[in-house]
């Protein structure tokens, strides 16, 4: 009975692991932070990407964004926009905007007709004044969208986060 439920597990281990490998085309030792998602919507491949906008500079620190724009956008048009958080904290030096879910999230929401920010925001540690800075990362993220809403093609007042 034991040998049927290991037998049966490592079974289970290589159909995932053949699972995996296929829907990446990469073997699972890739660094999983670069993986996008699995949903996908038509278009996603054709979205025009505004890299590296330094929304905030604090002396020799820049803290970047990028925006997702939606293919044959009108040069009037102004859109919802979703601005997307990452969470926890991170090591210095790390862009949580350049992960593979957020440039994903990013490309879908533009695909799907809503401009797509993702940002890095100064969260190092649980300490107050690292929290303190990232409140304020956030905010200027948010500022910066509103305040440069025709340069982004963004609605001001249809902002979610």
């Amino acid at each position: 009975m034991e040998r049927r439920r290991a037998r049966s597990v490592a079974t289970a281990a290589c159909v995932s692991l053949l699972a995996a490998v296929s829907l990446t085309g990469t073997a699972l030792a890739q660094d999983p932070l670069a993986r996008p998602i699995v949903y996908q919507v038509p278009g996603m491949d054709q979205v025009t990407v505004r890299r590296d906008l330094s929304y905030r500079v604090d002396g020799a620190t820049e803290v970047k964004m990028d925006v997702y724009l939606p293919p044959a956008l009108e040069r009037s048009a102004r859109l919802p926009a979703v601005l997307f958080i990452h969470g926890g904290y991170l090591p210095v030096g790390t862009s949580a905007k350049d992960w593979g879910v957020y440039t994903s999230y990013g490309r879908l929401m533009a695909a799907s007709g809503l401009i797509g920010v993702t940002f890095n925001h100064r969260y190092h540690g649980f300490d107050d004044p690292s929290l303190a800075l990232s409140f304020a990362d956030v905010a200027d993220a948010i500022g910066y969208v509103r305040s440069h809403a025709d340069d982004l093609h963004v609605d001001p007042d249809r902002l979610v986060w």
